[in-house]
């Protein structure tokens, strides 16, 4: 049950954001409808390849769902992957299909709530002055900023080990290897997202 209010609080932020920064309401809810009916194929017929293949190079999922800003952090997000036989398609492998269920019913709430033209500003200003999720924006910038440290910290290495060589071969008059130690520092190249607990009342329920 946790991880199914975890799947629905990851996928309305994705959505609400989405439906912020495109201003034309219309091809959102296009793109949220189509991407719907995308994953019930998916759900309806699992062991079915081509509902698992996303042609990126298809007019439809081009202009109907890839032009809206950001739709494509949802496949990413589902676990979508590049095929090695087509860089065009993408290939959903995951058997999660709860986690699908919980998008489909995001997805859809979003497209009742743009029909009656929701003010979804003034939601996502609501849900930031919850005290709840402040405190929980404040613990992710935490994190990030470690992150990003750890970073800044793998690229100043990075830029020594290169000094160290130059120096090397200025000194001797010739080149000689220097191992790197930007190597032996742990960086992950993870991106952390800020979740919030929940949606505002009256937004994308159901």
């Amino acid at each position: 049950m946790e991880l199914l209010i975890n799947y629905r609080s990851k996928y309305y932020e994705l959505c609400q954001s989405i439906v912020v920064k495109n201003k034309n309401k219309e091809l959102v809810k296009t793109a949220f409808s189509l991407m719907s009916k995308l994953f019930k194929n998916i759900i309806s017929q699992p062991k079915e390849l081509k509902f698992r293949h996303l042609n990126t190079d298809n007019d439809n999922i081009r202009n109907k769902i890839l032009k809206v800003t950001d739709t494509i952090d949802i496949f990413i997000e589902l676990g979508y992957k590049t095929s090695d036989k087509n860089l065009a398609m993408l290939e959903f492998s995951s058997n999660n299909l709860s986690e699908l269920e919980t998008l489909i019913g995001v997805l859809e709430n979003f497209i009742a709530d743009l029909e009656n033209k929701i003010d979804f500003e003034t939601a996502n200003m609501n849900n930031a002055l919850n005290p709840e999720v402040v405190k929980l924006r404040s613990e992710f910038e935490k994190k990030k900023k470690i992150e990003q440290d750890a970073k800044d910290n793998v690229l100043k290495q990075i830029e020594n080990d290169k000094l160290e060589r130059l120096k090397e071969k200025e000194t001797k008059g010739g080149y000689k290897s220097v191992d790197a130690k930007a190597k032996n520092l742990n960086y992950g190249a993870k991106v952390t997202n800020f979740k919030p607990p929940c949606e505002p009342k009256g937004m994308g329920g159901g």
